[in-house]
């Protein structure tokens, strides 16, 4: 985002900031997102849609590269899709490891998202210093990588994401209202 803001948006420390802001914010605001609409249990449906948005704005990001007030609207826009994105998966993490094993998962899940942003990191050094793609190109390629990863896990699993669009398109048209909602088991047969 720094590079971002410096060499495209041609933005001083202040604008940087605000982009920064930005970006806090719309992780908080997709982080409670993905809290609401996954309710009491864990929606992996959430996370190929949050993906599908990362790559989308991700490539608005390139689009917007002339507007200080679109690349903001993009930047927090991809940040919401990263909270629907990540919330899911880590609970979905905490919640299949045994409870003599949340420990180590979660020092697992942390110690792979930490080479993640390394490996993130470098190929952006690369992309930049070596191959010298601009800011906006940069977000141009991995917002279509985004897309194009989307697009293979949910080919080879489609039932959280059918199940989701499902859910989202009988939560628009109707109002659903569970009347002994505590009766129904969690798991097993009801």
């Amino acid at each position: 985002l720094e590079y971002f803001g410096a060499e495209t948006l041609k933005l001083d420390t202040v604008g940087i900031g605000i982009l920064w802001c930005c970006l806090a914010l719309g992780i908080g605001l997709g982080n409670i997102l993905a809290g609401r609409w996954s309710g009491d249990k864990v929606e992996l449906g959430l996370v190929p849609f949050g993906s599908a948005l990362m790559g989308i704005f991700g490539i608005g990001l390139f689009f917007a590269r002339g507007s200080v007030g679109f690349s903001a609207a993009c930047a927090g826009l991809l940040a919401v899709a990263s909270g629907l994105f990540v919330v899911p998966l880590f609970a979905y993490i905490q919640q299949k490891s045994g409870s003599k094993e949340k420990g180590r998962m979660v020092a697992a899940s942390n110690f792979y998202q930490t080479l993640g942003m390394i490996a993130a990191s470098l190929a952006v050094a690369l992309l930049h210093n070596v191959l010298h793609i601009g800011a906006a190109g940069i977000m141009l390629l991995l917002g279509i990588a985004t897309l194009l990863v989307t697009w293979y896990v949910v080919t080879l699993v489609p039932e959280f994401f059918v199940r989701f669009v499902l859910w989202l398109a009988t939560h628009t048209f109707f109002r659903i209202r569970i009347v002994g909602r505590e009766n129904v088991p969690a798991r097993g047969p009801a």
